[in-house]
C-alpha cells in the first residue's frame, strides 16, 4: 500500500471525528492480521463520542458532496469520505460506518497490504539467522 494514501485515509476519517466531536473523545485503534506471508490486513477503527449520524444519512455518507448533517455543510466539501473509500478500495479494502445519534460514530477501515520487498528480505534474513546453527570459534 501507498503510505501517502493510507495517511490521507486516516487524516480524513480522524479529522472528521475530531471536527464533529468537539470537546469529546476520539480514539484510533489498529490491528494487523496476517493473511499470507506476503499479505496483511490492516484494520483501523476510529471512534468518537460526538453527536452521531442519523440513520437516514448513513447510506449517503460516502457519496460525493454529501454531509452527515445539513447544518455542517460549511464545515467541508463532502468529498473526504468519498475519496477515502476510493483509496481504500484501491488497496483491496473498504470503509464502513456505524453510528448512534447522541452516542457517537465508529468508522472501520480495512486494507490489504502486500509486504514490501525490504520487509520480505528482512523476514528471510531473520528466518535464515534463526535456522543457522551457532558457530563456535576455535584456535
Amino acid at each position: 500500500g501507498d503510505p501517502e494514501r493510507i495517511k490521507q485515509i486516516v487524516f480524513n476519517i480522524a479529522g472528521n471525528a475530531i471536527k464533529f466531536a468537539p470537546g469529546g473523545r476520539v480514539s484510533l485503534s489498529v490491528k494487523v492480521r496476517d493473511l499470507r506471508q506476503d499479505l496483511h490486513e490492516v484494520i483501523l477503527h476510529v471512534r468518537d463520542n460526538g453527536e452521531g449520524i442519523p440513520p437516514d444519512r448513513l447510506r449517503h455518507l460516502f457519496k460525493p458532496y454529501s454531509q452527515a448533517r445539513e447544518h455542517h455543510a460549511t464545515m467541508g466539501t463532502g468529498l473526504g469520505l468519498c475519496i477515502a473509500r476510493q483509496l481504500a478500495s484501491r488497496m483491496w479494502g473498504d470503509i464502513t460506518v456505524s453510528s448512534l445519534p447522541g452516542v457517537g460514530t465508529t468508522f472501520r477501515v480495512s486494507l490489504k497490504l502486500e509486504a514490501t520487498r525490504l520487509q520480505q528480505r528482512q523476514e528471510a534474513s531473520r528466518t535464515q539467522t534463526a535456522t543457522q546453527p551457532a558457530q563456535t570459534a576455535t584456535r
